[in-house]
């Protein structure tokens, strides 16, 4: 819940009132846990919080509380996949270990589908066989609202890519169920797109235990815009423009991009996260005099915002591009689509962190100095 600076300022008076002998800064971090204190979210602090006693409910109730709740984890509450416009969203029940597995493909068909540096997957079972029927069932889904992409996974093997038909938020990967000889009963698992996940439904001890305890997959093929550093001034001066391209998952959009003094802007919005199924996406501006689709069978461009439009590839959903209203003479695509060779020597001049203010507490920013900004930069 987020709060005005009046709301912000009664809270405060009252948990002093309510707690005399807890100091300012105990105050503070109380409601930073709460996220009542919500300049930035919880992510951003320290994961001990102090815990406050509240001196007006006896300390039995409390106790008797703290148990309740204790039994309560037992069964997880219902996560809640939201995609933006609403047609596709649902909520899924996993278990206490399926909550636990968290999974970050580093493999190039997921990074590309998910068009983010890594595509980021919550593991949930349900009973074999592993039919895309069968999961749209559980979810209260029609076939007519999704849109699925055969692909592959380098970990996974052949998988079906499901997203929203209309507003294409990224919703799951199933693996792909081709062994009859499977047992009826034997308990299967997908993997939800986590970035798609309403951060209201992940319980904070959850979130912030998913910092931590994930599990790499394909490592070694990781990004290489991700991981990369400013360049020197004297090498700026000496650049020239470089061309980087691009696409889509199916192949049917391609792109080039003149990026010269090039800048990478990880934005962690709510909309980025959906549309990726990720921790964020990432955008580098283009003029359009060096930007040019070389293949735009697919290519669809949705309003999004009132501020701008998307591209998509209307056959496999991967989100590819921006164009703001405020700025016609430029394209932003989206780094996830760049193809890895065309970016092995690109130097940049600007790499910065945006709408960390709209960040989930899963995930934790880069130890990398550079500057994280609470909106858009």
């Amino acid at each position: 819940m987020s709060l005005q600076e009046d709301e912000a300022a009664a809270w405060m008076q009252e948990l002093q009132r309510r707690f005399p002998s807890a100091s300012k800064d105990d105050v503070i971090a109380y409601l930073r846990h709460l996220d009542l204190h919500n300049e930035y979210p919880m992510v951003f602090f320290a994961p001990r919080l102090p815990i406050l006693q509240d001196p007006e409910v006896p300390v039995a109730v409390q106790q008797g509380e703290e148990k309740e709740e204790k039994e309560d984890e037992k069964e997880l509450q219902a996560f809640r996949v939201r995609c933006h416009c609403d047609l596709a969203s649902f909520q899924v029940s996993p278990t206490r270990e399926a909550a636990g597995r968290l999974y970050r493909c580093h493999c190039p068909p997921c990074r590309r589908y998910h068009t983010s540096a890594w595509a980021t997957y919550l593991r949930v079972a349900t009973p074999s066989p592993l039919l895309l029927e069968t999961v749209l069932g559980e979810w209260g889904l029609a076939r007519s609202n999704v849109l699925v992409h055969q692909d592959q996974c380098l970990e996974l093997g052949a998988v079906q890519r499901i997203c929203c038909r209309r507003c294409m938020t990224k919703l799951a990967t199933l693996p792909s169920d081709d062994d009859d000889d499977d047992d009826e009963d034997e308990v299967r698992p997908y993997f939800i797109a986590l970035g798609s996940v309403e951060d209201s439904s992940i319980p904070p001890a959850v979130g912030l235990g998913w910092r931590s305890s994930f599990e790499d997959w394909s490592p070694a093929t990781q990004s290489r815009w991700w991981l990369a550093k400013l360049t020197s001034r004297e090498n700026l001066l000496a650049l020239n423009a470089r061309e980087v391209s691009g696409g889509c998952s199916c192949g049917s959009c391609r792109f080039v991009a003149a990026i010269c003094l090039g800048q990478l802007q990880h934005c962690y919005c709510n909309l980025c996260r959906r549309m990726s199924g990720s921790a964020s996406m990432t955008w580098i501006p283009a003029s359009n005099e060096g930007f040019r689709w070389t293949s735009r069978e697919g290519l669809i461009y949705l309003d999004t915002t009132r501020h701008g439009q998307r591209g998509f590839c209307r056959h496999c959903g991967c989100c590819l591009a921006i164009v703001y209203h405020s700025q016609p003479d430029c394209t932003w695509p989206v780094a996830g689509a760049l193809d890895d060779d065309s970016v092995k020597e690109q130097l940049w001049c600007r790499i910065i962190h945006i709408c960390c203010s709209m960040m989930q507490n899963w995930f934790s920013l880069p130890d990398d100095g550079y500057p994280r900004l609470k909106y858009a930069g």
